[in-house]
């Protein structure tokens, strides 16, 4: 928790997750930490390179205990490889790597960021049920803290892109006053709101700003009259 509490990057929470996990084994173990973004499946995090090696069979297949521990919510092990069926493809890929035992736990972070917490154990028989209970507690536990970090580390970015934005110009800072006062709400979501339409529209944000400033301006003109 300590560890976790005082990190403000995700990666790095990641990293001192996988480290802790792999201690709680008795042998050879090692940890990795998998994450599914919106933007896809990635090895966040690992206590050696084996993991790593391990997650991308597992995104090659589309198969894996990761991927099905994050699929069904539930804690996956194998105490044994050498009787696995269930993952064929992945399975003959981790015996090559020496690996005979693996658990993997889910790990619920936010709407946006779910993964799992998998232990690779090069021998057989490495997960009694206190382990597998106090992977679960610790998956757990450790959702609810690297969601605060991931909440730390999203603020901090919005922080800045609102710092970089009002320096982009007189256009961007009259936008983001015109999406406040509209919507009533703060500026960093003001920002966001002018961010989501500059990806949508696949315009730089101070054109986007350029646009809706001009927009409100010539709503605002007296109409011409006409000549008699």
């Amino acid at each position: 928790t300590a560890q976790l509490v005082v990190s403000d990057d995700l990666d790095d929470a990641l990293g001192r997750l996988a480290e802790t996990t792999a201690d709680l084994i008795d042998g050879s173990a090692s940890c990795g930490v998998t994450v599914i973004r919106p933007d896809g499946v990635t090895m966040a995090a690992s206590s050696s390179g084996l993991p790593e090696l391990l997650d991308k069979v597992q995104t090659q297949t589309g198969d894996g205990p990761c991927l099905t521990a994050i699929r069904n919510r539930e804690i996956v092990v194998c105490q044994d490889l050498d009787f696995e069926q269930r993952w064929p493809d992945w399975t003959a890929r981790a015996r090559e790597y020496g690996v005979r035992g693996v658990l993997s736990a889910p790990v619920d972070i936010d709407d946006q960021v779910v993964g799992a917490v998998n232990i690779y154990a090069v021998q057989p028989d490495r997960f009694p049920p206190d382990v597998e209970l106090t992977t679960m507690l610790l998956a757990e536990h450790a959702g609810l803290l690297i969601a605060g970090v991931l909440d730390r580390s999203r603020r901090a970015d919005r922080n800045a892109e609102l710092t970089a934005a009002l320096g982009d110009g007189e256009a961007v800072n009259r936008a983001i006053g015109i999406v406040m006062a509209q919507r009533g709400c703060p500026a960093e979501q003001a920002l966001a709101v002018l961010s989501q339409a500059s990806n949508t529209l696949r315009l730089p944000l101070a054109a986007v700003a350029e646009r809706l400033v001009d927009t409100i301006a010539s709503r605002a003109m007296p109409p011409r009259q006409g000549n008699r």
